[in-house]
């Protein structure tokens, strides 16, 4: 969950649900991220605020305790997301970092780069990936075919390069090729996209998000799917075609971004 200034529908609804519930609070581990403070759903060009300094992280924590109405539970492991690697490494060494949170996909292997140094660090150090848009925004299950899929009104996606005019037609040939692939082994292009990012490392972990509970089960299927050498090479050379990129120019700045030192 994102703890975002004004929308934390999500905390609210736990918050009702943990009384109801007192005997299951052992079983939950949840995970919520911080720094968020605005956002502009009707326009993903709009750049966001962001505030991570320490002040705000405590009372970030105390207010998502206070709307999950739970008595304990501000922090086991930190993680961390779209930071760079050095940003990553100076914090490690002040606290381990148990994961670091970026897009990975066929789409997007930016954290593989050398320009970046995301994964090499990461591994170095022992901290695990939290894959966030395993499915690319959708792009990837293979059930969005139309431009128009990405820009109903309040639809972040209809910013994100991917699927603009002049990219889209390219992609969707991309997911045409992975849902093939998929289609020859018998099983759907969502659940060979999640096998094939956990198949990278036992240091991969994917959050793909969904609204349909058969959506829940079928992302749960691709972690009896075993992804063979041909299906790998295939999928990266597919993916060495993307056109467009995750986010327009005014949210790339804030990725794989340099976390200012603390004045003294």
């Amino acid at each position: 969950m994102i703890n975002k200034v004004g929308k934390n529908k999500e905390q609210d609804l736990l918050g009702k649900w943990f009384p109801l519930n007192p005997s299951k609070r052992k079983d939950i581990f949840l995970a919520t991220k911080f720094g968020h403070l605005k956002h502009n759903p009707a326009n993903l060009q709009d750049t966001r605020a962001i505030n991570t300094t320490p002040e705000y992280c405590h009372d970030a924590l105390e207010a998502s305790l206070k709307r999950l109405g739970l008595p304990y539970g501000k922090i086991k492991y930190l993680g961390w997301s779209e930071r760079s690697a050095d940003s990553l490494r100076r914090a490690h060494a002040t606290h381990p970092i148990s994961c670091v949170q970026m897009e990975y996909n066929p789409f997007c292997l930016d954290i593989e780069s050398p320009k970046y140094r995301l994964l090499e660090t990461a591994r170095e150090l022992g901290v695990a990936i939290v894959a966030y848009s395993p499915l690319g925004n959708g792009l990837l299950s293979g059930t969005l075919r139309l431009k128009e899929d990405f820009t109903k009104p309040g639809d972040l996606r209809g910013g994100v390069p991917w699927v603009s005019d002049d990219d889209f037609q390219t992609n969707l040939a991309i997911v045409d090729k992975i849902g093939e692939i998929a289609k020859a082994t018998g099983v759907t292009a969502a659940q060979l996209t999640l096998a094939w990012i956990l198949a990278q490392g036992e240091d991969f972990l994917v959050i793909p998000g969904t609204t349909k509970v058969h959506r829940v089960a079928e992302n749960l299927g691709s972690l009896d799917i075993i992804v063979t050498t041909a299906e790998e090479k295939a999928i990266c050379q597919a993916s060495e075609r993307v056109v467009g990129g995750r986010f327009p120019e005014a949210i790339m700045e804030y990725c794989f971004a340099d976390t200012p030192a603390l004045e003294a």
